[in-house]
């Protein structure tokens, strides 16, 4: 079911499509107790219950009809309804069609899920996932008990201290191991530390989910905005439809988990000889887990802390409802959400914070890591920059083209 099933009356409707193709009038349908509605845009909603695994989206119309469909209303009633609310009609054949669409859906009570092929998109993970994850549980489902926050935390001080008081050896031994490489061992040093970094987190809530009898929707390589490769793992339920318990526990597990990795790296390079093989490992596999660890804990970029926030206040989608109403805001237009004062107060806040981060992040790898590449590198690394910045932009380039398209298009074109 997507938004726009419901179009309004362009015509007058034979008398056979009302009395042949209609819906029963005496059917009065009624929507699932356990249906969860969501504003997502000044006329957009998205609906989800625990028979799916995804959400849906649906508009203002559509919307209202699930407003009318809770038990005591006839097709005949709703119709009516539906005419006296936006002053049309709406053709009882289109009325049977969104129903029939609800009912396959598993939306309405008593209804039955219809077996579709599968999306893409939705498959589960790869066989070998799960089978590895509950390894991972038999193995270091111990880990996730809350006592062992407390030996990671005194790992994380003693690894600050001591990284504190060496922090000038810190920075010459690093460079020593970074000025001799090349532009193709920089970058493959680089990928790998990502790669495995990234790994043992989703390792880690794959686990965790496991650990909690949950399925994995995914575990997989992608490309974040086509330039650092990252290992995912997502869960079947999103984070809205779990339990606290669950929330929390697949909140906290990654970030936990790097701060681990990160205490081990810089402890392992504090213990280990000056320029040993496994010293100059932990050294270089610290930088970017501290660079890393520092990003995850800034609210305003969708990663660990953003997740934490929006999972102990429970707004859903907070990071582009918030920007979304910012923008609003500052451009002058009506807001795409009725909000209360001190709700919209804060997500216009938040929306801030969102554009001073992404500012921010675009001065310090945009502009610093271009310097950076092309003082070390030359020609070949300004060259890397230069693809490395077409790649970043290059999706919200192309989304901005062709919402500019979109908006051109006709009025009484239909959606």
């Amino acid at each position: 079911m997507t938004g726009g099933a419901v179009e309004p009356e362009t015509g007058g409707a034979a008398a056979g499509d009302a009395v042949d193709s209609g819906p029963s009038l005496s059917d009065c349908p009624r929507v699932r107790a356990d249906l969860e509605i969501v504003r997502a845009g000044p006329e957009g909603f998205l609906i989800s219950h625990p028979a799916s695994a995804g959400d849906r989206s649906l508009g203002s119309e559509e919307r209202f009809l699930l407003h009318l469909m809770d038990g005591s209303r006839s097709a005949e009633a709703i119709l009516r309804a539906y005419g006296e609310r936006f002053g049309r009609s709406l053709p009882p054949r289109q009325l049977a069609d969104f129903t029939e669409q609800l009912r396959a859906a598993g939306v309405l009570e008593g209804a039955l899920e219809v077996e579709r092929p599968a999306d893409p998109a939705q498959r589960g993970a790869p066989s070998w996932a799960p089978r590895a994850c509950d390894l991972g549980v038999v193995l270091f489902g111990w880990l996730l008990h809350p006592l062992w926050t407390v030996p990671v935390g005194i790992l994380a001080a003693v690894a600050v201290l001591g990284w504190v008081a060496r922090f000038d050896e810190y920075l010459a031994e690093l460079w020593s191991l970074l000025a001799p490489l090349s532009l193709s061992q920089f970058l493959g040093k680089l990928l790998a530390a990502l790669l495995s970094i990234s790994f043992v987190r989703s390792a880690a809530l794959g686990i965790a989910c496991r650990s909690l009898k949950g399925s994995l929707l995914s575990f997989r390589i992608e490309w974040h905005r086509g330039v650092l490769p990252h290992f995912v793992c997502v869960p079947l339920l999103p984070l809205e439809r779990m339990t606290a318990h669950a929330r929390g526990l697949l909140c906290w597990v990654r970030p936990w988990t790097h701060l681990a990795l990160a205490s081990a790296a810089l402890i392992g390079w504090l213990m280990t000889p000056r320029s040993s093989s496994l010293g100059s490992l932990c050294l270089l596999f610290s930088l970017p887990l501290l660079v890393g660890l520092g990003f995850q804990c800034i609210p305003f970029a969708p990663l660990d802390a953003y997740r934490i926030l929006s999972a102990r206040y429970g707004i859903h989608r907070l990071y582009e409802r918030a920007r979304a109403e910012t923008r609003a805001w500052l451009t002058l237009r009506p807001a795409p959400e009725a909000l209360a004062d001190r709700e919209r107060t804060w997500f216009r806040l938040f929306g801030l914070g969102v554009l001073a981060y992404r500012s921010a992040s675009l001065l310090l790898f945009g502009v610093g890591g271009s310097w950076f590449l092309s003082r070390r590198f030359g020609g070949p690394g300004a060259a890397v920059a230069l693809l490395a910045i077409l790649l970043w932009y290059s999706g919200p380039l192309r989304r901005a083209l062709a919402g500019g398209l979109l908006g051109r298009r006709p009025a009484g074109a239909a959606r």
